[in-house]
């Protein structure tokens, strides 16, 4: 860990794996339904990524990274999966490098979100809506007392990748006039 890096808290077991009797936290805060908060499947894949490379960072094994880049291959294809998994390490790297506390994520197939990641998907939420002054004060939760430059920057990033996914993907699926008049160029 270097200097400026701050601790995480890696809840070592699924909260609720296999029992639902009880959903409160150390804090007596409510756990959120990763699905209730998570808009899709991208949003997914991001928060699975962060808690990959955050339990990665935690513990210096190679094989979070792994999972990290495998996660995004499968769901994703080779081509496009790894380019998610920067961002999202950019994302992890400014929380430990900025915040002033530490970090609590899930293990990557829990169902619930910790208060931190509920705030992490809010300010994806954010970026991705070009909400900047949602942005500013869900990143300064986050970071308490932290610079948030980091941290809205990188998620800034990702979001602008989901959001060029989303658009490559929706062109794919339905014929353009930009298409067309290329063809109608070409005869």
């Amino acid at each position: 860990m270097s200097a400026n890096a701050k601790p995480a808290r890696y809840v070592t077991g699924c909260p609720v794996a296999g029992n639902d009797r009880t959903n409160l936290c150390q804090r007596g805060e409510r756990w959120c339904e990763r699905d209730a908060l998570c808009r899709d499947g991208l949003e997914r894949l991001s928060l699975a990524l962060i808690r990959f490379i955050g339990a990665g960072y935690l513990t210096g094994s190679a094989d979070c990274w792994e999972a990290a880049h495998a996660r995004a291959d499968d769901i994703l294809g080779p081509a496009d999966g790894p380019a998610f998994v920067a961002p999202a390490a950019a994302l992890v790297r400014a929380l430990r490098r900025e915040r002033v506390s530490e970090l609590e994520f899930f293990p990557a197939c829990c169902r619930r979100m910790s208060s931190d990641e509920e705030q992490l998907m809010t300010l994806i939420h954010a970026a991705r809506d070009g909400d900047v002054a949602a942005m500013e004060i869900v990143s300064a939760r986050i970071m308490g007392n932290g610079s948030t430059t980091r941290v809205v920057l990188a998620a800034r990033a990702l979001a602008a990748l989901m959001i060029r996914y989303v658009t490559l993907r929706e062109i794919e699926r339905k014929p353009s006039a930009v298409t067309s008049r290329r063809v109608k160029l070409r005869q």
